[in-house]
């Protein structure tokens, strides 16, 4: 099944699970978070960049694939540093 991949910010929370996003073509949607985010505990606040996912039938809804590093954070340069 082909499914579509759009980035997005979160503006809003809703309990278990479910987010209000802000696309970047400025529509709004209600995804929940995918099974391996949720399995991995992944903490999303309000600002945050994500990666949504949709299936092709509905493009109301979908599911946060992935989270996008903030742009400020430069823990990974060093972590880097430490190995």
């Amino acid at each position: 099944m082909a499914e579509t991949t759009l980035h997005g910010v979160i503006t809003e929370m809703h309990p278990n699970a479910h987010f209000l996003v802000c696309l970047d073509d400025g529509r709004f949607v209600t995804p929940s978070l995918s099974g391996k985010l949720r399995s991995l505990h992944t903490r999303l606040t309000v600002g945050a960049g994500v990666m949504v996912e949709f299936s092709r039938f509905d493009l109301s809804r979908g599911r946060i694939v992935s989270r996008d590093p903030a742009p400020d954070d430069d823990r990974g340069d060093a972590q880097r540093v430490l190995r």
